[in-house]
């Protein structure tokens, strides 16, 4: 809202404190404010008793943003008051708010459901969006950029609101809408039908391989040296690599290091498990350069015995000081 607005609906409601903020998933248009809530919303400023709750599988995700090369990043650290768990039930204002993991959207995504009023709600953030016309089933979007798992994608989502039995649906972007199971049951046989699709439309081995442009990725994605250090800097980094395959299978990696960077070793030779994420380590060694600078490190790889060509890449960025009167 715009912050006028959101003034006149907490004099309007006479809110005089925000006890939490909490997000459904790591998108910025939905944390962008969150220090103006933390710090000036309620007319203040300085501090308040406002606390940040963030559910677990976004807490790296919105503590190191450059840790990671996925859409609509919000660049400033957001760090929490309170981790929340798988299923944990948070008591407020006389509410059971339970949190779940929900994997729509994206893969950082979770849902609030609660009963109030004889009614049973989800809070569904960006994964589940209501049409205007009702003879449309009820769906979400599929974003392979966000991390989308075909194994574990909205499969899940429907089948978490119709086990709680949910009849109110509250998504992020559109008005609060009814729901009944016979709605949540059509959009679970849609969801069931993902996975098939797009293995017919993708000419790989497993259709994973075309929806995860993210199947082998750095960790972190970024590393900012900061400026005055002269001194060589080490870091350790991980390739991660998703085996989508049935079997095990062989995966060689070459690093093209950018000038001033070592890497220790430079080559691995590791064999994948099946269906599996594996993490392949690097330690690297960084001379400083004068920033502002960036490098890139690639990784060359060989997976399943076939030349996939420079599939990851990374980012060094020499920084350069900030002038002391620039945060004035």
């Amino acid at each position: 809202h715009h912050p006028l607005r959101t003034r006149k609906s907490l004099k309007r409601y006479q809110i005089q404190s925000v006890d939490a903020v909490t997000f459904t998933h790591y998108h910025d248009d939905h944390l962008a404010r969150t220090y103006e809530t933390v710090y000036t919303w309620t007319g203040k400023t300085g501090p308040t008793n406002t606390r940040i709750w963030i559910f677990e599988a976004l807490t790296d995700v919105l503590a190191h943003p450059e840790r990671y090369n996925i859409p609509c990043l919000y660049p400033m650290p957001i760090y929490p008051d309170r981790v929340i768990r798988e299923s944990e039930v948070v008591k407020w204002e006389g509410l059971d708010l339970q949190f779940k993991h929900f994997p729509g959207q994206t893969w950082y995504h979770t849902v609030i459901l609660f009963r109030a009023e004889g009614h049973s709600y989800a809070l569904a953030g960006d994964s589940v969006w209501g049409p205007r016309d009702r003879s449309i089933r009820i769906n979400g979007p599929i974003i392979p950029r966000n991390r989308y798992f075909l194994d574990n994608g909205f499969e899940k989502v429907f089948q978490i609101l119709l086990d709680a039995g949910v009849d109110t649906i509250a998504s992020g972007h559109y008005d609060p809408f009814r729901v009944t199971r016979a709605d949540l049951e059509r959009s679970l046989a849609w969801a069931r039908t993902i996975k098939p699709t797009f293995a017919a439309l993708v000419d790989q081995p497993d259709p994973g391989y075309g929806m995860d442009p993210h199947w082998i990725h750095f960790y972190p994605y970024r590393l900012a040296l900061e400026p005055g250090v002269e001194s060589a800097r080490t870091a350790g980094v991980k390739l991660l690599v998703r085996n989508y395959l049935e079997r095990r299978v062989p995966l060689e990696v070459s690093l093209i290091v950018p000038p001033g960077v070592s890497a220790m070793p430079l080559r691995r030779r590791v064999t994948l498990p099946a269906k599996h994420q594996a993490s392949v380590g690097f330690r690297l060694a960084i001379d400083p350069q004068p920033g502002p600078h960036r490098r890139i490190l690639l990784a060359d790889v060989w997976f399943d015995g076939r030349y996939s060509g420079q599939a990851a890449e990374m980012i060094i960025d020499d920084l350069i000081p900030v002038p002391a009167d620039t945060l004035k």
